[in-house]
């Protein structure tokens, strides 16, 4: 694309150059829609005026990234909210050891949305500079489909974005235990935005809900003392990916929560080599159980198996008692959700594939 014509394109797209009563007044509008299909696709809409709280108003270039499995909330700071998912964000990964991420969210998220803004002009998009990019990225509630939270950052440098905290506008000012201040704005009962300047970036979360259901300033707080940063885990978070798959007739598969993942374990297998030879596994029950990682989830917690390799034609998920089948579970997107007790369980999942079937096994932990 040239500079002329991407200039054009960028002209034909909405400036936020709406006054805060305005903004509010749009999100109503949005919020109370009651066709929930339109409903969820309008929030791409919101996104466009929720992002330039700081000030001066930013060009939104790059097309949204969704990831659509549902998460549990955060472990402690082990574990960034959506920590798996944000590993499938390749373009978040320049930002490593630069931004941090929460590692506590109010409700069960279960889309992750995240787009880049540019702070300056076209030669700083075309040269994709990471100092005039703002990373963005909204947190979607999987039980209530009018919760989010999203998150805007940039650095403080970009003086023209933003206004010192205490001259901005809002409700009241929050101090945190360790002397930082933000801004709290409730510009209306369904939206209310934070502000905070850390390590060199400001941070705006913006929160959306309902009025019956508002996510309280506690919580809001709660959200923003869990951030840490984020960084690119070298060591692939111990599951399968695609380079360490390299036998692509044999089916790999992960498990995963928002806060953790585990490779799951191939069991007895009947399956077609590419050149048409058949390889046959069987495994001892005794030793599926020495070779089983476990997946730390909350109870009810959602739990979404990933087929790295090749996805099956059919599979099913049962719950198992020494090596008996005790309980069959739904899945849903490749989704099942665990028990409502603690302790330790054992999955068999039955994969049947174009080339042949195989028993991958899960262990699961609900705290």
């Amino acid at each position: 694309m040239n500079k002329d014509s991407l200039e054009r394109k960028l002209e034909s797209m909405p400036q936020a150059k709406l006054n805060h009563e305005k903004k509010d007044k749009l999100i109503q509008t949005i919020i109370h829609n009651d066709d929930t299909q339109k409903k969820r696709s309008n929030w791409n809409t919101v996104f466009r005026w929720l992002a330039p709280l700081g000030g001066t108003a930013v060009v939104a270039l790059l097309v949204w990234i969704l990831v659509v499995p549902n998460f549990d909330d955060a472990a402690p700071q082990a574990s960034l909210v959506a920590e798996y998912q944000l590993a499938d964000i390749q373009d978040l990964e320049k930002f490593s050891g630069m931004i941090k991420l929460p590692t506590y969210a109010p409700f069960n998220v279960g889309e992750l949305h995240y787009q880049e803004l540019f702070v300056n002009g076209i030669d700083d998009i075309i040269e994709g500079k990471v100092e005039f990019i703002q990373p963005q990225i909204t947190y979607f509630s999987s039980d209530n489909p009018e919760q989010l939270f999203t998150i805007l950052m940039f650095s403080t440098n970009h003086e023209h974005l933003y206004q010192p905290i205490g001259e901005g506008e809002y409700n009241e000012i929050v101090e945190f235990d360790d002397g930082l201040k933000a801004e709290y704005y409730t510009p209306s009962e369904e939206i209310s935005h934070f502000s905070w300047i850390e390590d060199d970036m400001y941070i705006t979360l913006t929160i959306v809900s309902t009025a019956s259901d508002p996510i309280p300033l506690e919580e809001v707080i709660k959200i923003a003392k869990s951030f840490e940063l984020y960084e690119v885990n070298s060591e692939n978070y111990h599951v399968y990916t695609v380079d360490n798959c390299p036998e692509t007739y044999i089916p790999c598969v992960n498990a995963f929560t928002n806060s953790d993942a585990v490779k799951a374990f191939n069991g007895t297998s009947s399956l077609t080599r590419e050149d048409g030879s058949m390889m046959f596994g069987d495994v001892f029950h005794e030793d599926i159980e020495k070779n089983l990682d476990t997946l730390k989830v909350d109870k009810n917690g959602a739990v979404t198996l990933d087929f790295i390799t090749m996805n099956p034609d059919s599979f099913m998920v049962y719950l198992l008692d020494g090596n008996e089948r005790v309980e069959e579970f739904e899945s849903n997107q490749n989704t099942f959700h665990a028990p409502n007790e603690k302790g330790t369980y054992v999955y068999e999942v039955f994969g049947e594939y174009n080339n042949g079937t195989v028993h991958h096994y899960l262990k699961i932990k609900v705290k």
